[in-house]
């Protein structure tokens, strides 16, 4: 089994969801914009996306519990993938890793494919033809407003769309309150998406700034230098 990407756990995902429960859905979903080039991600970044209320302690036992349900998830979906962790338990969290292993069945398929069908074939250098893309980064933003203004932010968001939908090698993907789960734990839910995120769409009001826990939790996040030079 090899260290897999992002891309490629993607390509497992709709059959692992179906067997985990709502929460670590999310968890799973929050986990993988983390994965970086090597492949792997820093255990302590993991650690505050998916436990950002517990203690260090306790968010270890946490992902541990976590990392047993994904292995189970994957068996009983026929896949051999599987959520592995340094085993130097005596470094900080900062020091160490964790990654995805298993099959990328996708590629090998493929690859296989290609070759059975291309082992007689003369190769040529081929140029792209027009039009041609590469796979878009995605990019998750996290939307953060006053509900006294839902149809506003409804409106400016439909008509951001487009703009951003133009964009040659970047997908947005916006998350908002509304994507909560029915029965999943809100606070929680909105933590994860802002590790989760790559920036924050703010949209200021008054009603905005009256908001405790929109300046405690979601404008500090996004804005902690400008905040702390403020006070």
């Amino acid at each position: 089994m090899i260290k897999l990407s992002q891309a490629a756990i993607e390509r497992h995902r709709p059959a692992i969801d179906v067997q985990l429960g709502d929460v670590d859905r999310r968890r799973l979903a929050a986990l993988l914009p983390l994965i970086e080039t090597d492949r792997r991600i820093p255990l302590h970044a993991a650690l505050a996306a998916l436990f950002p209320d517990q203690a260090k302690d306790a968010a270890l036992t946490s992902f541990r519990q976590f990392r047993a349900r994904i292995a189970a998830a994957a068996a009983a979906a026929h896949l051999r993938l599987d959520l592995k962790a340094d085993t130097q338990t005596r470094s900080a969290p900062e020091q160490r890793w964790c990654w995805f292993i298993g099959e990328d069945r996708a590629i090998e398929a493929a690859s296989q494919r290609n070759k059975e069908e291309t082992q007689d074939v003369l190769r040529t250098a081929l140029v792209p033809p027009s039009g041609f893309e590469r796979g878009k980064r995605r990019v998750r933003y996290f939307v953060s407003y006053a509900h006294l203004h839902d149809t506003l932010t409804e409106n400016l968001l439909k008509r951001l769309r487009p703009w951003l939908d133009s964009a040659r090698d970047y997908e947005f993907i916006p998350w908002r309150d509304t994507d909560i789960l029915v029965g999943e734990g809100w606070k929680e839910a909105i933590q994860m998406a802002i590790q989760a995120c790559d920036f924050g769409l703010l949209l200021l009001s008054p009603a905005f700034f009256a908001s405790d826990f929109i300046i405690k939790h979601e404008l500090r996040h996004f804005v902690s230098g400008s905040l702390d030079r403020a006070e």
